[in-house]
Order: structure tokens, then C-alpha cells, then sequence
């Protein structure tokens, strides 16, 4: 087992968003990016931008238009008004990993218990394993659940892995 992989014994998963010890990478990683550099160029850079021009938006709004409301010695609040743009863009950032694994997490869970029952009807059809799992690939309405079939699928066929095999190395990748 590599260095950067965790051993997950049964009734364990990946940590809840409030247990934010889930290193912040594996994060990314979860959520479909496959390097932080990935993830800067499509999610930070993207969220800091709109955030500044927000930010240098208000600050001139505020500046323009703050004399006219004659708000006194608390004019210094209408500042921190262009701050929250930069501080929404940081919270964006930071949680959008977390969020995402969540909203993984939610689909798996809405939808696993269609899709056991699916495969329970399959299985009675006495249908080879590898079929079973490409059947259960196509179903897309069971969301997260069918990618990581089609997953197994192309594993086990292309890269003549076992089907457990193939199902224990993705469940590394499923929150």
C-alpha cells in the first residue's frame, strides 16, 4: 500500500464536512480534479477574478455614491461591504471540495438502494459478473453510483483486473 493511502475497514468512510481533517488535496482529487494545479486554473483563478472586480466595484460604488447617503462616522461600514466580495471568493474556494464530496455523498445515498435492487433483479437472470456490471453502467439515473460501474467495467476489461479488485480500487475514490 502507497504512502498517501489510507486503509478503510468496514463501516468507515471518508470524514463528514464537519471533520475537515480530510487532507485538503484528497479533497480535490474526490471531487474530479486530478492535481491542485487543475484545480487553481479551473476553480480558483475563475472565483478570485470575479471576486476582485466585484471588490474594485464596490469600493468605486462606495466612493461615488457613499457621500450621498450621509451615513456620518459610520461611512466605514459601507467599506466592508466590497470586502465580503473578497471573503466569499475565499469561502467559495476553500469549501467547494468539501461541498462537492457532499453533494457525492448524497447522491450515493439517494440512490443506492435502487440501484441494489436493480442488480438484485439482474443477478436472478443468471447473467455472467462482467455483464452485471456493464447493465448496471447504463443506468445513468442512479447517478455517481453508474460511473464508478462503468469504471469497474472498463478496469476489469481493459486492464484484465478481477472485479473485486477493480471495487476495491475505487472505493478509495468514493467518499
Amino acid at each position: 500500500m502507497g504512502s498517501n493511502q489510507r486503509l478503510l475497514l468496514p463501516g468507515q468512510g471518508c470524514a463528514p464536512i464537519q471533520d475537515l481533517s480530510m487532507e485538503y488535496e484528497e479533497a480535490i482529487r474526490m471531487v474530479g480534479y486530478g492535481n491542485i494545479d487543475d484545480y487553481f486554473k479551473r476553480v480558483v483563478l475563475p472565483i478570485f477574478a470575479v471576486s476582485i472586480v466585484f471588490f474594485i466595484l464596490g469600493l468605486l460604488l462606495v466612493n461615488l455614491y457613499g457621500a450621498l447617503l450621509d451615513m456620518g462616522s459610520s461611512a466605514i461600514v459601507l467599506y466592508l461591504l466590497p470586502i465580503m466580495f473578497l471573503v466569499f471568493g475565499a469561502i467559495a474556494v476553500l469549501g467547494y471540495p468539501y461541498f462537492g464530496i457532499e453533494r457525492i455523498k448524497v447522491n450515493i445515498h439517494e440512490n443506492i438502494h435502487y440501484f441494489i435492487t436493480y442488480a438484485g433483479a439482474l443477478s436472478t437472470l443468471h447473467l455472467p459478473r462482467k455483464k452485471l456490471f456493464r447493465l448496471a453502467a447504463q443506468r445513468m439515473e442512479y447517478g455517481h453510483i453508474a460511473r464508478m460501474m462503468e469504471k469497474v467495467a472498463y478496469l476489469s476489461d481493459y486492464w484484465n483486473l478481477s472485479l473485486v479488485t477493480s471495487c476495491r480500487k475505487l472505493s478509495t475514490l468514493v467518499p
